[in-house]
């Protein structure tokens, strides 16, 4: 695991003390760590082995196998291309909710991906290691007492654009029961990595109604975070990270390998706990 905390090039020297990166084993990941992040004290935290390697071996066993096929995002609004297992909110809108497909495919690929990966699915094992760290396990996002999919396996070997991901703005205030999430942190646990690239890049740096202009369909120009402070993170098989989604973030490609994770959002509420989806 490599990081690189600097300020980017024409930004403030020094740069912002807080928006620092973390780095914890998996069996000292504790509740102080989510909530620095939901506190704004941390840009981002890594967690070193969360996933153990032989559950990441067995997995990619089976995914290599076939268990499992890989689907794309919509490739009108997502370039370059990322694969994906699972459905995503954002492949269903309509309006301020999801299609009526959403529920049938989210009910579905929980059962698909618990025949497939039975005691060797990292979407288990994940929200284990968040359970131990919170106290209590992340519950399902509901939308009128229907939960939310969670636990996507993505893979993103040509890299990510600049973007953002925040349930409010994408959905409005009334797509989740108890209200919208008051933060929202991004979840992701890599069971396979490629040896050269694939750095997770994170600015401190949220949307602002000016940006309209640079949109770049699903992203932005790289332009919106010129001069912005930026951590970089590089993972390794089994390593987690969180980080707010709230802010542009991006993943630089990669070659040699499989760059593979299991990925959701955390979301906290007035409620005073955790909710997850994809």
């Amino acid at each position: 695991m490599q990081v690189n905390t600097d300020p980017a090039p024409g930004s403030v020297h020094g740069g912002d003390e807080y928006f620092r990166a973390r780095f914890v084993e998996a069996d000292r990941f504790d509740r102080g760590d989510i909530c620095a992040l939901l506190s704004g004290t941390v840009a981002a935290v890594g967690i070193r082995r969360l996933l153990s390697p032989l559950l990441c071996a067995e997995a990619m066993a089976r995914l290599d196998a076939g268990a499992l096929a890989l689907d794309s995002y919509d490739r009108r609004r997502v370039h370059p291309p990322v694969a994906r297992f699972g459905p995503a909110l954002n492949d269903f809108r309509e309006g301020d909710r999801p299609a009526a497909a959403y529920w049938t495919q989210a009910r579905r690929a929980r059962q698909v991906r618990r025949a497939a990966l039975g005691r060797v699915d990292p979407f288990g094992a994940a929200v284990a290691g968040l359970t131990r760290a919170w106290g209590r396990p992340p519950a399902p996002a509901r939308n009128q007492g229907r939960p939310f999919f969670a636990g996507t396996l993505r893979e993103i070997n040509d890299g990510a654009l600049v973007h953002c991901d925040d349930v409010l703005r994408e959905y409005g205030p009334h797509l989740f029961d108890g209200g919208p999430p008051i933060a929202q942190l991004a979840f992701n646990a890599w069971i396979s990595t490629a040896p050269e690239g694939g750095t997770t890049r994170v600015w401190r740096r949220r949307w602002r109604p000016g940006d309209a202009p640079l949109r770049k369909g699903y992203g932005f120009d790289e332009r919106v975070v010129a001069g912005e402070q930026c951590v970089e993170v590089a993972m390794g098989r089994g390593d987690a990270l969180l980080f707010d989604s709230r802010n542009f973030h991006a993943v630089d490609p990669s070659t040699g390998g499989r760059r593979l994770a299991v990925a959701f959002f955390l979301g906290f509420g007035c409620q005073s706990d955790l909710v997850m989806w994809s």
